[in-house]
């Protein structure tokens, strides 16, 4: 079953819709990509992809308070490729992706041979939220380029920002699997 992010009622107040109507119309990014990622690129491409994004990140702000928070240097990469593919792959509980770092090759590769505790995959998730968001973001927009073989300087602006709030969506999916919450009111 395929469960629209964007199913929510509103609190009634002076700005919002009546109960029971969309907010927003589903974006452009939930028709066009995969739930997984890996159902369009092998996993050589995604991982390629997302060291891109981390560089690429760590370029614009070379500071690394400014982005990340709680790990040295060489396990911030480490860990931003973990949740990135961890994402794109529909992994979003923390339990999840410490198992895939143990059990998944890519996942033991970009582990480098230190695979993470569940608890702190949460943490990192929780203190590196921004970073996590521009590098899915980045990684989205690469998909969506490649797959349908669009010039990048022709990119919608609308669908950049869809591509941006699907990477926000799947990091908020993250959250409230991690939280344990039935947040979209199905019974367990």
């Amino acid at each position: 079953m395929k469960l629209w992010m964007d199913q929510h009622v509103a609190t009634p107040g002076p700005t919002s819709r009546p109960l029971g109507r969309r907010m927003q119309k589903p974006d452009r990014a939930q028709k066009v990509l995969p739930t997984n990622l890996r159902d369009w690129f092998s996993d050589a491409t995604l991982a390629w992809w997302i060291q891109q994004e981390v560089k690429k990140l760590k370029e614009e702000q070379p500071e690394p308070s400014l982005y990340l928070h709680g790990h040295s240097d060489s396990d911030r990469g480490t860990m931003l490729s973990i949740l990135a593919l961890a994402f794109a792959d529909q992994l979003f509980e923390s339990d999840d992706i410490a198992r895939a770092c143990r059990s998944e090759p890519v996942f033991r590769r970009l582990c480098q041979g230190r695979p993470p505790f569940s608890h702190e995959v949460s943490r990192f998730r929780r203190q590196n939220r921004p970073a996590l968001e521009q590098i899915l973001s980045g990684l989205f927009t690469q998909a969506v380029l490649l797959k349908f073989g669009l010039d990048p300087e022709r990119l919608p602006m609308e669908l950049q920002e869809d591509l941006h709030d699907h990477a926000a969506e799947r990091l908020d999916l993250a959250r409230h699997m991690d939280t344990g919450q039935n947040w979209w009111g199905l019974e367990s």
